[in-house]
């Protein structure tokens, strides 16, 4: 599915493995669309990935697009359950 008129997406609320964070960071860096945040908040494991800093990278009218957890949760287990 394509998008480019999307400006906002929150995520917050979807629980997501770290592994993410590497095609997260490679559908951004692909699109050329209007996307102004992308809001993963609630992802506490995506903060422990490699790529979780660099998609602080991504920018729309000097702000960052993407909203991520800077610490990991200390007793959250991942849940994988669908």
């Amino acid at each position: 599915m394509y998008s480019p008129n999307i400006a906002y997406i929150n995520a917050g609320g979807n629980l997501m493995p770290p592994e993410s964070s590497e095609v997260i960071y490679g559908v951004l860096k692909q699109s050329q669309g209007k996307l102004e945040t992308l809001d993963l908040g609630g992802n506490t494991q995506l903060c422990q990935s490699n790529y979780a800093s660099r998609l602080t990278e991504f920018r729309q009218h000097g702000r960052p697009i993407v909203i991520i957890p800077l610490l990991p949760a200390s007793s959250t287990p991942y849940d994988d359950d669908p």
